[in-house]
């Protein structure tokens, strides 16, 4: 078995106000490039296909495109992630043809779809209280994916009855402990702990998951991998190469390989004085995506247009020098997790601590304000 595994496409989203279509469509091209050159059995989206619900118009003809090329030649297996409408996502999915999965809903979760001679496991994002109900559990990440694996693990165990070396992927939306997050995910904690244990995926052969944007090798009892977004998505991406993972599981063994993602231009923080950022020392980031974090003691007159005049792809401007100043007092804000505010602003106003079952209220009031009915709950 041999597939390209790829996440986190999140179709529609801009940079900063920068329009990253073109930058995606250069990534579909490659893709469809590389899944024809290395004759790939399967494509794999492990979720976030889209940046949001209601994708707009422009990131549905994107998606269409590359369906309609890949499918001509290979396999797509998607499944939603904590950006995607599963219901949405997942319209239509009985009808598609074998060259078409799309895997939206909690009754799915187990199903294996053959693939060359091995079987891929895609799971859709596990929203953590809509999965809670569908699988009988506690409302955290860590639950509601040990009950997913279970199904997974009771299915592929009686398929390796008959091939013990039957290969087997699973596909998760997840934050797995050991990875590293960057700026440009979506929280996922809300509901309850959200990592999950590499130690779930322990049978089998190869683990894709989507959800963190940078390529990542996590420790774990088999190999798992983050494929990363394949274009950036926030600054905190910059010095990251983007790729896709071709993956090959034959007689027990698996290879992992990257496949660069070719980008429109580079990404690049930038810090120093006007002056020095203005300096031939800073001329190869000129057609590069900038931040510029400006460190002068006072304010220069006109920084924005001196830096876009130099920089013409500059997308934010931060005066830093001020922060140095000793006489200006600084605060930290922490960001914290709604529900929790939520639940400690009801034990300060009503002098005592909520039930259990208030706060299960609570969870579940934010969570129709973040998702309303937006779930994989069927």
């Amino acid at each position: 078995m041999k597939f390209i595994h790829t996440s986190d496409w999140h179709l529609g989203r801009t940079l900063h106000g920068a329009d990253m279509v073109p930058a995606q469509r250069l990534f579909i091209d490659s893709l469809v490039d590389l899944a024809k050159e290395h004759r790939v059995d399967a494509v794999l989206i492990s979720g976030d296909v889209y940046d949001r619900a209601l994708p707009s118009a422009g990131a549905v003809e994107l998606l269409e495109d590359a369906l309609h090329r890949l499918t001509k030649f290979t396999r797509v297996i998607y499944c939603p992630g904590n950006h995607d409408s599963a219901k949405r996502l997942g319209f239509g999915a009985e009808f598609f043809r074998d060259e078409l999965v799309v895997v939206s809903r909690l009754s799915q979760v187990g199903k294996a779809v053959p693939v060359a001679d091995g079987v891929v496991y895609p799971l859709p994002y596990l929203e953590p209280i809509a999965a809670s109900h569908f699988f009988g559990t506690a409302t955290t990440h860590q639950d509601v994916m040990s009950a997913a694996m279970q199904l997974v693990s009771q299915d592929l165990q009686q398929r390796r009855q008959k091939d013990p070396s039957l290969p087997a992927v699973v596909m998760a939306h997840a934050f797995v402990l050991g990875g590293i997050s960057s700026d440009s995910e979506r929280d996922i904690s809300i509901g309850g702990v959200e990592a999950v244990s590499a130690d779930l995926f322990e049978k089998m052969s190869y683990v894709a998951l989507g959800h963190l944007h940078r390529y990542q090798h996590l420790q774990g009892p088999v190999p798992i991998y983050y494929s990363g977004s394949p274009v950036p998505y926030s600054f905190s991406e910059a010095g990251t190469a983007k790729c896709a993972l071709l993956v090959a599981c034959q007689d027990g063994n698996t290879t992992v390989t990257r496949l660069p993602i070719p980008q429109v231009r580079p990404i690049a923080t930038i810090t120093g004085t006007l002056e020095e950022l203005l300096s031939p020392a800073f001329a190869s980031y000129q057609d590069a995506w900038v931040a510029a974090q400006v460190t002068d003691v006072s304010r220069p007159p006109n920084l924005h247009r001196q830096l876009l005049e130099r920089f013409p792809h500059l997308l934010t401007v931060q005066f830093v020098g001020a922060q140095r100043r000793p006489s200006l007092p600084t605060t930290t804000v922490v960001q914290q997790d709604p529900v929790q505010v939520t639940i400690d602003f009801a034990q300060q106003v009503g002098r005592k601590e909520l039930t259990q079952k208030g706060k299960q209220i609570v969870e579940q009031i934010w969570y129709q304000v973040r998702k309303g009915d937006e779930h994989a709950a069927s």
